[in-house]
C-alpha cells in the first residue's frame, strides 16, 4: 500500500501516453488550469438609460423647457446662453398712449401657428420685464402672480430661488406617463398644464403663488389642501 509522502503518485518518468486508462488531453482546448484564461468570465450587467427609459429629473424638465421654446418659436441657442438677467421676448416697453389689450393681439398673431395655450403669453408677460424662464411655465396663473410679485416685492420676493425650486429641485415635475389609478385628463405634453404636478413641499413654501389652478395640480396622495394649511 502507498502512503502519501513516500512515493509520489505519478512519477516524473510518467507521462499520459504511458498510461492506457487515462485519456490524452487535446492541446488545442485551453485550460483555466495551465494559467490560461478561462473560457467564460461573468460579465457585469449595466442598465441602459437609453433602452431602459430612465432619466433624471433635471434632464426631464430641460427638455421640457426646449420643447415649449420650440412651440413658441425661441432659438435653443439662445436660450442656452441667456444670462441671469436676461429679459423676455415677450416684453414691450410702453406708453401712457400704448394700448394694453391691442399690444398683446399684435404678439399673440405674430407667435407661430397652433401655439399651445396654456403657453401663449399674458398681458403680465407683455407689459412688465421678467426673465424668459418663467415664460416656459404652461402655468399662466403662475407665470402673472410670480412676475407680479417679483416687480412689486423685488425683496420679498426672490425670483431666483423660485426658478431654482422649479428646474433644479423639482418644485413641478412634468409627466411622461399616467399610472392606472389616475383619472385625470393628462396629455403627458410640456406645453399642457395637465401634465405637469406640484409637490407638497413647493405648494407650502410658495404659498403666494398658489391658486385653484396650482392646487389642482397636486398630487392625489392625501389631502392636497393639507399643502398649503
Amino acid at each position: 500500500m502507498v502512503e502519501f509522502g513516500e512515493e509520489p503518485l505519478f512519477s516524473a518518468s510518467d507521462d499520459w501516453n504511458s498510461r492506457p486508462d487515462q485519456e490524452s488531453p487535446d492541446d488545442s482546448t485551453p485550460s483555466c488550469w495551465d494559467g490560461a484564461r478561462p473560457l467564460f468570465q461573468a460579465q457585469p450587467a449595466l442598465a441602459d438609460p437609453s433602452c431602459n427609459t430612465l432619466e433624471f429629473l433635471p434632464t426631464i424638465i430641460f427638455g421640457a423647457c426646449l420643447h415649449n421654446a420650440a412651440a413658441l418659436g425661441w432659438d435653443a441657442e439662445q436660450l442656452a446662453t441667456c444670462s441671469p438677467h436676461g429679459i423676455s421676448p415677450f416684453y414691450r416697453p410702453t406708453t401712457p398712449e400704448t394700448n394694453p389689450q391691442t399690444l398683446l393681439a399684435s404678439l399673440i398673431i405674430n407667435l407661430p401657428g397652433q401655439t399651445p395655450p396654456h403657453l401663449r403669453p399674458t398681458l403680465t408677460q407683455v407689459v412688465v420685464p421678467h426673465h424668459p424662464s418663467l415664460d416656459l411655465i404652461p402655468l399662466p396663473h403662475l407665470r402673472d402672480r410670480a412676475i407680479m410679485l417679483s416687480a412689486a416685492l423685488p425683496t420679498v420676493f426672490n425670483l431666483w430661488e423660485l426658478k431654482l425650486d422649479i428646474y433644479v429641485k423639482g418644485g413641478l415635475v412634468m409627466l411622461k406617463t399616467t399610472r392606472s389609478n389616475d383619472h385625470r385628463k393628462r396629455t403627458c405634453q410640456p406645453w399642457d398644464k395637465s401634465s405637469w404636478i406640484a409637490e407638497r413641499w413647493f405648494l407650502r413654501k410658495w404659498t403666494m403663488l398658489v391658486d385653484e389652478e396650482l392646487l389642482s395640480l397636486g398630487r392625489t396622495e392625501g389631502k392636497i389642501t393639507d399643502a398649503v394649511e
